[in-house]
């Protein structure tokens, strides 16, 4: 299951589970960072593992995995629910109430959140979490892109203007679109400008186009 391109679910069909042989999988998935959820389908029930706590190499005393969020009854149909609860949050939400010092936790609740316009709960979310977690990188991004949403322009050049550039094109190009976005906001048009074409030297697709639209529409205002 993808959201906006994105890996969110992975479903691995097993015959029988086997605490050890879910913790040895749940390790095998968890190096892989494939996605922050593996659901598991077996011939009687569900297992949902979060791919957002680390795992370890026994399981509990009472002889489960950790990590394992919920089991659902394939007889009652609560696969639809789940995946409803991922769409919605809720389903990140518990995932940072069972481990509220893993930082990509929040970073998946807030990525959520702002895919589906909720850009004040991202707020709320991570303007603790950036203090908390000393602006780690990863929740730096994801708070500067819910301030521009709050409309705190200011704030989100302040965090974003800290945050080292990513590395990858794509994560690179993201970069300096929301800084472009953060300065033009404030109508720093010149400095707006020069992320935005910094930005499309990494751009690629539907992307390259975005940029380019800024790239004209600001070269405009800034001649009127």
């Amino acid at each position: 299951m993808c959201q906006e391109r994105s890996p969110v679910i992975y479903f691995r069909q097993v015959k029988t589970v086997d605490p050890t042989d879910i913790i040895k999988l749940h390790r095998s998935f968890w190096n892989q960072g494939v996605a922050p959820i593996l659901v598991l389908i077996a011939p009687d029930e569900i297992q949902v593992y979060s791919g957002l706590i680390p795992p370890t190499n026994a399981p509990t005393e009472a002889g489960k995995t950790p990590g394992l969020v919920e089991t659902i009854n394939r007889v009652h149909g609560r696969l639809r629910s789940f995946l409803l609860s991922v769409e919605s949050g809720e389903y990140f939400q518990k995932a940072i109430e069972q481990e509220p010092d893993y930082i990509p936790g929040y970073i998946n609740y807030a990525d959520n959140l702002i895919k589906m316009g909720q850009y004040q709960q991202a707020h709320s979310l991570l303007a603790d979490a950036y203090v908390r977690f000393n602006g780690d990188n990863g929740i730096a991004y994801y708070y500067g892109i819910a301030l521009l949403g709050v409309r705190n322009p200011a704030k989100a050049e302040s965090v974003f203007r800290k945050i080292p550039l990513p590395g990858s094109p794509d994560a690179n190009s993201q970069y300096y679109y929301y800084l472009g976005e953060a300065l033009r906001l404030q109508n720093k048009l010149p400095e707006a400008l020069k992320f935005y074409k910094a930005g499309l030297e990494f751009a690629l697709d539907k992307k390259k186009d975005i940029l380019q639209k800024m790239i004209d529409d600001t070269e405009k205002k800034i001649l009127k």
